[in-house]
């Protein structure tokens, strides 16, 4: 099975971006297409700083998850 990653990354994400994505993931599921949904509202990511406060932030994690598909 194939897997494809869809990043939302809107201020609004119950918006009609979020509308046309269910109708794309309704099509990868008729194709047996896995896909996984990352809304970048759900992740806590701060800003950057030359003094690495933000180490403990989702930033680093969701990119390794990206990277596998």
């Amino acid at each position: 099975m194939k897997h494809v990653a869809i990043v939302l990354g809107t201020s609004r994400s119950d918006g009609n971006t979020r509308k046309l994505i269910s109708l794309i993931e309704n099509k990868l599921e008729n194709r047996r297409v896995g896909c996984r949904l990352f809304i970048l509202n759900e992740f806590q990511i701060s800003p950057f700083d030359y003094e690495h406060k933000n180490l403990n932030d989702d930033f680093l994690p969701m990119i390794h998850q990206l990277l596998s598909y």
